[in-house]
Formats: C-alpha cells, structure tokens, sequence
C-alpha cells in the first residue's frame, strides 16, 4: 500500500526553463506522474503545497528561492471587498453546472479563445491535445465547473474537490466577450461559497509570488494563508504591491 511518505519519497527534481515569475531565476521542479490517485494522498500532498497539471504532482524547488507560496482561504473567513461584492452582484443571472470534466468542443472554443486573448505572448500549449493532457486527465476529485449564460458557457473552472477537506481550483478561464463582466473574480466568489456544500475548511488557489502583478489578484481575497517552510500562517506580504517581469507557464 502506497502511503504518503513513499509516494513523496518516489518525488524526483526536474530542471526548467527560466522561472515564469522571476526574471533571471531558473525554474526547479519535485514531480511524480501518480495516474488514479486517492483522495486521502491528494489531500496529504495538497496540505504540503503540491499542485498538479493533469496526472503530474509538483511542488517548486528551485536553488536559493522560496518564492512560490502556496496559498489558500477559510472560506467561513472570507470577507469580501467592496468591488468584489459589486463583481458578485453584478453576475447573479449566471447559472453554475457542476459536472464530470469533459472536453467539448464549446469547452475547446472558449480555452482557445482566451489564450489568445489572456496569454498572447504565452508558449503554453493551445491545441486540443494540449488541453486534454493539461486539465482533463481527472482524479478522483476533479469536477468541471461550468459558468453559464442563456445556455452559453461563459467560464470554466477545473478544480479538485475532497469533501470534508479541499476545495481547490486548478485552473480557470473565460469567454473574452464577457471580460467585463470579470468571471474570473466571480468564479473565485462563487467557489468559496460553494466550499460549504462540500463542507470543505480551505480553499486554495495555487502558488502566490510577492511582489508579482502577475499573481497580485491572489492576495486580493482576504484573509488568505500562505505556506512558509512547511507551515500554514496568516499571509505576511498581502499588502506587497511591487512588481516584477511576468511570463507565463502551464503550471498555474
């Protein structure tokens, strides 16, 4: 039986590219492909800070920086800022789906789109193979969450729900004809409301960097926690709102 200890014991550092959010770092990542994963390991490698794209779990390691924080919210801790609660307001008339992922081509259609609208200068992937094998590889937790309009899908979040203990968001993107309307700020709202129906303590949103613009919208929804050399504290750089050369990756 694979406990947690020998799955991160099976972990193997992997050299990048230059790091996405540092300019001038290079980038270092501690992965392990682990297809079929249970839930109770998924949380295990969640409270340690791992991420995963598709089947592949990872975590930053890279020499002399610790840049990346995890982060999550208490979602019964929440409060939400004024422009949040207008953002929130504002998309009432949009429904949410809850389903199995599945890549249709409505889903392709949208993700293409907003790449080239969100990420121009991106190299992440854009083909449909891409996106298969980067969101919709599912766990056993994964759920496509959809947002719609007059039977439109307007948004999309893959995330990872374990019941009685994860809510977490892998990645999210939107329909550009509706970016004023920022789905993005109401699907974070939405999701940590809905960590109550699965009665989930935290939310997390993935890896924050201080002082990136790039990654500044994470520490907008407060109060949030960030994971210092391996303990969840209340976050001691929220206020931090210097910048630095963003890139972008396909580890989010």
């Amino acid at each position: 039986m694979i406990t947690l200890d020998s799955l991160l014991s099976m972990m193997q550092l992997y050299p990048g590219g230059e790091c996405p959010y540092i300019a001038g770092q290079s980038e270092t990542i501690r992965a392990l492909r682990c297809p079929g994963l249970p839930n109770v390991l998924h949380a295990g490698l969640m409270e340690r800070g791992f991420r995963h794209s598709g089947d592949i779990f990872y975590v930053p390691e890279c020499e002399g920086c610790k840049k990346c924080l995890p982060m999550r919210i208490d979602p019964f801790a929440f409060r939400p800022s004024k422009k949040q609660r207008h953002i929130f307001n504002k998309n009432k008339d949009v429904e949410i789906w809850i389903e199995s992922p599945e890549l249709t081509d409505e889903i392709y259609d949208v993700y293409r789109r907003y790449m080239d609208y969100q990420h121009g200068d991106s190299h992440q992937g854009r083909s449909r193979q891409d996106l298969e094998d980067f969101l919709f590889q599912p766990l056993e937790s994964s759920v496509e969450i959809q947002y719609r309009l007059q039977d439109r899908i307007i948004g999309v979040t893959i995330a990872d729900i374990i019941p009685n203990c994860a809510f977490s968001s892998v990645y999210h993107f939107f329909d550009p004809a509706y970016a004023r309307r920022s789905i993005g700020v109401y699907s974070v709202m939405a999701e940590i409301i809905l960590c109550s129906t699965f009665n989930t303590p935290y939310y997390y949103l993935g890896y924050w960097v201080p002082g990136c613009k790039k990654m500044q919208y994470k520490a907008n929804y407060r109060p949030n926690q960030v994971l210092i050399d391996g303990k969840w504290v209340e976050n001691p750089f929220s206020d931090d709102r210097q910048s630095c050369d963003p890139c972008s990756s396909t580890l989010s």
